[in-house]
């Protein structure tokens, strides 16, 4: 008998109960073996600069006013994803031995970190 192909399953997650929830169903219901690979993805929002405009001045004419993006706020977005992935999700998914790989997009490429659970 000839072996399943290999499956990526795709896993968007946030922290919530409801994400929680989602990735037991999809374990429970979706997930087959060695031949899957869950792909554990949350989007982190992408800072944009600041327009303020229609500040008005003493000639009448409006002001456009750009802020800089907060420098920090990409990692610390980082830093709150990995805690609550490593939180709520990875230790059930070892649990279960399934084979996954978290990924992160803060307006750059996918940083990829691959897990394989000891069983």
């Amino acid at each position: 008998m000839a072996s399943e192909p290999k499956r990526n399953i795709l896993l968007p997650v946030d922290d919530s109960e409801g994400c929680e929830r989602a990735c037991q169903w999809a374990v429970e219901h979706m997930y087959r073996g060695d031949t899957d690979e869950f792909h554990i993805l949350h989007i982190i929002p992408s800072q944009q600069p600041e327009v303020i405009s229609g500040l008005g001045g003493i000639s009448g004419m409006d002001a456009i006013v750009t802020a800089k993006p907060d420098a920090g706020a990409d990692q610390q977005h980082v830093e709150e994803a990995t805690s609550f992935i490593s939180h709520r999700l990875l230790p059930y998914l070892t649990e279960k031995g399934v084979h996954f790989k978290v990924g992160s997009e803060a307006g750059t490429p996918l940083q990829f970190h691959s897990f394989r659970p000891c069983l």
